[in-house]
């Protein structure tokens, strides 16, 4: 019995020992590196399209905001306007619609676009652009975002027609629809945003303003230049919610503003969301 009882306080020690050795080399799941590396919409599998993926089942089931109600609202862009889908959400719920996404990686939300990838991916990239555009009727607000190149020359290896195509686009949908949204730029961090937070490397893995505000001037002047053609397109500046005056950090408020190097985290989106329909509650009715 002794050398029982011996043997089972060394077995419930090692356990203990164990234990807390797995406690100190495994960080729990609501750490905040591990809730931003999920923090996306949780549709993303079911939704988004990949690049290479086929379009077999145009649309996906799975991408409006609330089964059942009227899609009023409709978010179209690659990666990033998936990662903008709590923005178009909390539109539709404002006016107590719905909201769907049409997605792609690596697929701006330009008609006759050239992403530059593979024949077979560049060919579905521009076969969904145009059975999108064939979607789009009668909506109440489009907003349209990508990561907008930097640079809109040929010389950047964009698509040269890339300005002009997406001006097109925008031709084509705006006699359809009561509205449409141009989002801005976002940065992009030097590394993603979980392994700087898990490294507590914050200040190395942000980009100052004035780097980011030179890298997405292009741009922003080609998107304002094309809102200041267009009576019924606006155009959301992001840079003020994402940067400081001086740097454009990986948090914000105690959240990641990012769930990797440059997608927005859902936290943020939904944030920003409540913020810019916040002004535009408080902002004054201008007089006929």
């Amino acid at each position: 019995m002794v050398a029982a009882g011996v043997a089972t306080y060394a077995a419930l020690a090692y356990f203990a020992i164990s234990l807390g050795d797995f406690l100190n080399q495994s960080p729990p799941a609501t750490d905040l590196a591990s809730r931003t590396a999920v923090d996306m919409p949780q549709n993303r599998a079911r939704c988004n399209y990949r690049g290479d993926e086929d379009l077999g089942g145009f649309p996906k089931p799975d991408c409006n905001s609330v089964p059942g109600k009227p899609v009023r609202v409709v978010i179209w862009g690659d990666s990033h306007a998936l990662a903008w889908q709590p923005f178009a959400w909390a539109l539709a719920a404002q006016e107590g619609v719905a909201a769907t996404s049409y997605t792609r990686d690596a697929c701006a939300p330009i008609v006759d676009y050239d992403n530059g990838k593979p024949p077979v991916e560049a060919g579905r990239c521009r076969e969904f652009n145009a059975r999108v555009l064939n979607r789009i009727d009668d909506i109440d607000t489009l907003v349209l975002t990508a990561s907008w190149p930097g640079d809109f020359s040929a010389k950047s290896g964009v698509d040269p027609g890339y300005a002009a195509k997406l001006e097109s686009t925008i031709q084509s949908v705006e006699p359809r629809v009561a509205k449409i949204i141009l989002l801005g730029p976002t940065p992009y961090l030097r590394d993603a945003a979980p392994r700087c937070i898990q490294a507590k490397s914050l200040d190395a893995c942000a980009v100052s303003r004035e780097e980011f505000d030179a890298r997405s001037a292009a741009a922003r002047n080609v998107l304002e230049a094309i809102v200041a053609r267009h009576r019924n397109v606006e155009y959301v500046e992001l840079a003020d919610f994402f940067c400081t005056s001086r740097s454009c950090p990986v948090l914000k408020d105690g959240y990641s503003l990012y769930w990797d190097t440059n997608h927005v985290s859902s936290t943020a989106a939904r944030n920003f969301s409540a913020s810019y329909l916040a002004n535009k509650r408080n902002k004054p009715v201008p007089r006929p």
